[in-house]
């Protein structure tokens, strides 16, 4: 591996249980956002805009979407000689039998130990894939050299009436040293709430010891976890980050933090034109938008023939939308083929989903519509909320 000053670990391992169904066949990170992007695109173009070359990507259960969508990591400038982008297994200890629990119990973190020793960077990224961001990982590294702290962690100061209850929280002291990473619902907050973005950056030799001792004490869990309980083992700074900011952890949120996108102010914050953010690239030509189409206040991806109506919505590539059709507040992914006059209104449309004519598809702001993969919905009896 090539010498520099900072590797990279995304954690891609992140509970999903909240939003199922739509992380069913996929890991968070696999999530469309704003109609072209995934949400690993934002984590590992962190990394790529900080010339960062050495890179590990911690993998879910299942990691072929994962796999498919990363390559050779060349979107991401991954692919040259002096790069190096591995991905590693996780071991869901939910579905190995007890003998191989029992013989991973002080190997669990070998292999982070293993790319890190060989990686030989002085300065480790730690991020996951459920908040998105765009930010300057250079500006935190010069923050956390002159913090002379072991680990730096970076927070963004959120309205206490804007902090939900899951959300981690960074204990900080007079000093603005973090003390501790709690759930909001654990912690007394006052007005600012400093929310963690979920990006740390350790001097690699404390991480590297960090991940030993887990093993040491036969440790067993996501690595967020063995972090969280360091920080109040270590000398940890509060990096305090200022720009775009979701962290997607329920349907909602999901579906909120996409519908930010239509903002305008939203997009130019997180598409800063100097910190790009990329995507895997797919050839395809425009949406072609019909004599019949009415488009309003949305997004669209390529390789779309919209003939209906769209109205603040996020569309993936190469949707079919009939005439007469109506889709509102609602997102919809890759491949999706909406009948003449049906209604989709307040709803999550997944992949390859074949919808037919005169169907109702309507849920509530609260508490969208979804409908799962690669169904196919002729009559609107067979119309089933995932």
């Amino acid at each position: 591996m090539k010498k520099g000053s900072m590797s990279a670990i995304i954690n891609l391992w992140e509970n999903a249980e909240e939003l199922a169904p739509i992380t069913r066949t996929r890991p968070i990170g696999m999530l469309p956002f704003g109609g072209r992007y995934r949400l690993l695109d934002f984590s590992l173009s962190n990394v790529a805009n900080a010339d960062i070359q050495n890179v590990m990507i911690a993998m879910p259960t299942s990691g072929r979407s994962v796999q498919d969508h990363l390559r050779s990591g060349q979107d991401w400038n991954l692919d040259t000689i002096q790069a190096a982008l591995y991905t590693s297994p996780y071991n869901d200890l939910s579905l190995v039998s007890e003998k191989k629990r029992e013989s991973l119990k002080n190997h669990y973190y070998d292999n982070e130990v293993l790319f890190l020793e060989k990686a030989n960077t002085e300065f480790t990224i730690l991020t996951g894939a459920r908040d998105v961001t765009n930010i300057d990982l250079h500006d935190v590294l010069e923050h956390h050299q002159q913090s002379d702290a072991d680990i730096s962690v970076a927070y963004k100061k959120y309205p206490i009436d804007q902090v939900t209850p899951n959300m981690p929280i960074v204990i900080q002291d007079g000093n603005g040293m973090a003390t501790e990473v709690k759930r909001a619902q654990d912690c007394e907050l006052t007005d600012p709430v400093a929310v963690s973005v979920n990006v740390a950056i350790f001097n690699t030799q404390t991480l590297i010891a960090l991940f030993k001792r887990a093993n040491e004490l036969g440790y067993m869990d996501n690595m967020d976890a063995v972090i969280n309980d360091a920080v109040e083992n270590q000398t940890v700074s509060g990096y305090e980050y200022t720009g775009f900011h979701r962290r997607i952890e329920t349907i909602k949120s999901y579906v909120d933090s996409n519908m930010a996108m239509l903002d305008l102010a939203n997009y130019q914050t997180l598409f800063a034109p100097e910190r790009p953010i990329y995507t895997k690239t797919k050839q395809g030509a425009p949406t072609r938008l019909g004599e019949t189409a009415h488009v309003v206040e949305s997004a669209f991806a390529s390789g779309s023939e919209i003939l209906g109506t769209v109205n603040r919505s996020l569309l993936s590539r190469s949707i079919q939308v009939a005439a007469g059709a109506e889709i509102d507040d609602s997102i919809v992914m890759q491949g999706v083929q909406v009948g003449r006059n049906t209604v989709v209104k307040h709803a999550i449309i997944d992949k390859n989903v074949q919808l037919g004519e005169g169907l109702s598809i309507i849920g509530t702001p609260d508490a969208p519509i979804i409908i799962g993969k690669n169904q196919k919905i002729m009559q609107q009896s067979e119309v089933l909320n995932d």
